[in-house]
């Protein structure tokens, strides 16, 4: 059924609905009789063919009910999901046709006084979300409290996207009719569409995640008049999928916590020196100088040092010096430095909008940065040409915008593109540069640019020998390829890690792999685990079937590998797809095993005072019983550790319902339970933090 898909997709969107059915439907028809009804259910799943998001009321009724209703008279297993859609479907044609309104609007204006209007909304949203301040007590509890901010931000930054993505179609095909108006004051008519834009965008864009939420899992539905909940059923699942995310939050803040800062002193800016608030009251400009722009440039530098060991912690990339982005005279290292040059204009512009909405009481007309080309050449070329010890000119600074521009290369994502370009004018979503995940983001932008980040397994592996060399483990260095013959059959393959303490004798298969961000990137990652599951039961295979031979290459005698257990493992390089089990060959993660080996605790901060301490494992020499509990059953699946993230509910208005997407997990008891509450009664008894 596979096959078929990309056409009757082409078909959807030229709106050929009746073609695109009698060829799905025939293609239906045909895999029930070769009893194939497990690829339907799939393919409907993943393809999403029950759902309308096309924002076209005709796709429901003409398509996606015409289809539910021949899959459910097929009595093919879909009927909760098909329902589930349905109710969604509702909601979106809804939407749909408000959302119509709101792009009515913008083409009635000038391009970029529609950008203006895009921009100012979801900023000003943005803002709002950063600047508000922990508590004493939410500090301590900083890993949820975190995860909750970021995915309120994110809400906004996918919805901004999508506008963006609208913007930039229209300036393309020439759909904008309004007149510019220079001093972007703002008309009743644009600001009811600003009122508009934020519940409506974010309502299709939240209906649009739980369609793919409801697509990945098995959900339960429940409906009443003021809620709508959708509960996933099956919780190993749920964490497969949401606890990376959920690790990476809680590890990047960890990291910029504890890691050392520069020992040079950043000159705090006195923003109400360059900060001029104009006439009208409802705006500022910014007085900029290159001394300005330098102290503040200290920060960015020290950013960047950190993102980049987080890429070579997480990577093992240590030489982007050495690679060239695709058609560009530009290194992958030069676009790294850049990105964080740029990102110094946007932390200026971003605390100077912080204090003039503090100290004002009001929300700038322009939350955003626009820079013109040569002004961005004038104050970075000597910059760069300084950082990266040669002579840039205006055409390398124009690739480095090319490459940061949002649409280009066809991704409409500000997390890979954070520069939004029209005619000479360069404009900065500051806020996106003050939340990005670059050592994440970075990798994977250069990834779908078909970038060669070079092979990693080697340094992946030698990273690997040293840490559990380090930690009392016996490791055999040398490359171990193997090859023989069985049954006529010549077999080969490789041992990744060789590693032994006590009497057991640990084998590992590395896989050093970026971390899927899209369900699409899934299917890539499952394939390379089970390609380190087979490989690790070949290398059981190999050392049953060879002792002898094993025995002497690694330099111990065959008594003692009789008495001694082998354990076998894949490790991989990401969080996706850690913490399950095989065919009896243990997944784990380098970032878990490293936390475990090297520092066996999990350490809580109050913000000054000492750390409450929560040890993973006895201190000390790692006892090889304890890490043989830890490669079955890791600390981070433990729900006293991410347990109440995990149980987090989400929800969002959808008109005068909230629908809410939730696991079948209790919060309460998860909150109860956890280290972090265990962590907060330790510092309010010692009177770390009061309330």
């Amino acid at each position: 059924m596979w096959e078929c898909v990309q056409e009757i997709e082409q078909l959807l969107n030229r709106k050929k609905y009746n073609e695109a059915l009698k060829i799905i439907t025939s293609r239906i028809e045909q895999l029930i009789k070769e009893e194939r009804q497990e690829e339907i259910n799939t393919v409907i799943r993943k393809k999403m063919l029950f759902l309308n998001m096309s924002g076209d009321a005709n796709q429901t009724s003409l398509f996606c009910e015409k289809l539910i209703n021949f899959c459910m008279r097929k009595d093919l297993n879909l009927m909760d999901y098909a329902h589930q859609c349905q109710v969604l479907n509702k909601e979106l044609d809804w939407y749909g046709e408000r959302y119509k309104l709101i792009v009515s609007g913008l083409y009635s204006l000038d391009p970029y006084n529609a950008l203006h209007v895009i921009l100012n909304v979801f900023e000003n949203i943005n803002h709002q979300i950063l600047g508000t301040k922990p508590t004493e007590l939410e500090r301590v509890y900083y890993g949820p409290y975190v995860y909750n901010m970021e995915s309120e931000f994110e809400s906004g930054i996918s919805a901004l996207n999508r506008m963006l993505g609208l913007w930039l179609s229209g300036c393309q095909r020439g759909a904008f009719t309004g007149k510019f108006k220079g001093d972007f004051s703002i008309e009743k008519s644009e600001l009811d569409l600003q009122k508009q834009i934020a519940p409506i965008v974010r309502a299709v864009d939240y209906l649009e995640w739980i369609c793919k939420e409801i697509s990945l899992q098995q959900v339960a539905l429940d409906e009443n008049e003021s809620e709508v909940t959708f509960t996933i059923q099956d919780i190993k699942e749920y964490y497969r999928y949401k606890l990376p995310y959920i690790r990476e939050t809680s590890r990047m803040h960890s990291f910029f916590l504890r890691e050392e800062k520069f020992s040079r002193k950043i000159k705090e800016i006195d923003y109400s020196r360059i900060v001029k608030v104009k006439d009208s009251g409802d705006d500022f400009k910014l007085i900029f100088t290159i001394d300005i722009l330098l102290n503040q440039l200290k920060n960015s530098i020290e950013v960047a040092y950190k993102n980049n060991l987080l890429i070579i912690q997480d990577m093992y990339i240590t030489n982007m010096d050495e690679i060239h982005i695709t058609n560009k005279s530009i290194t992958v290292y030069e676009a790294f430095i850049f990105y964080h040059c740029i990102r110094t204009f946007a932390l200026i512009y971003f605390e100077a909008t912080q204090y003039f909405i503090e100290n004002v009481k009001k929300k700038p007309r322009a939350p955003f940065l626009a820079l013109k080309r040569k002004d961005i050449y004038k104050y970075l070329h000597p910059i760069l040409s300084k950082l990266l010890n040669r002579r840039v000119n205006e055409e390398q600074i124009n690739e480095f915008i090319s490459l940061f521009t949002f649409g280009n290369d066809n991704i409409n994502d500000l997390y890979y593109k954070p520069l939004i370009v029209f005619r000479d004018n360069v404009i900065l979503n500051p806020s996106i540069f003050i939340m990005n995940n670059f050592s994440k983001t970075f990798l994977n932008h250069m990834s779908v640019l078909d970038v060669n980040l070079a092979e990693r397994g080697d340094t992946f592996e030698l990273v690997v020998q040293k840490l559990f060399e380090d930690n009392g483990f016996n490791v055999y260095k040398e490359k171990y390829p193997f090859s023989y013959k069985y049954e006529n059959k010549s077999i080969s393959g490789d041992i990744d890690l060789i590693a032994r303490k006590g009497d057991y004798l640990y084998v590992g298969q590395l896989k050093n792999r970026l971390e899927p961000l899209e369900p699409q990137d899934y299917r890539g990652a499952d394939k390379k685990i089970k390609i380190g599951v087979k490989q690790s039961d070949k290398t059981l295979l190999y050392i049953q079937r060879n002792p002898e031979e094993f025995c002497k290459r690694i330099g111990i005698e065959l008594q003692e590998l009789k008495r001694i257990t082998i354990k076998p493992f894949v490790l991989v390089s990401c969080f996706y797809g850690s913490g399950q089990i095989i065919e009896d060959i243990p997944i784990i993660d380098m970032s878990a095993l490293t936390r475990f080996l090297d520092e066996g605790q999990i350490r809580v901060y109050p913000g000054d005072g000492e750390p409450f301490v929560y040890n993973l494992r006895t201190q000390g020499d790692v006892i090889p019983e304890e890490f043989n509990d830890f490669l079955i059953k890791p600390y981070f699946l433990e729900s006293n550790i991410y347990g109440m993230q995990l149980a987090t509910h989400h929800a969002f208005p959808i008109q005068d319902r909230k629908f809410v997407l939730r696991s079948k997990e209790n919060w309460q008891e998860n909150f109860n339970n956890s280290f972090l509450s265990t962590a907060v009664e330790h510092f309010f008894k010692n009177g770390v933090i009061r309330v």
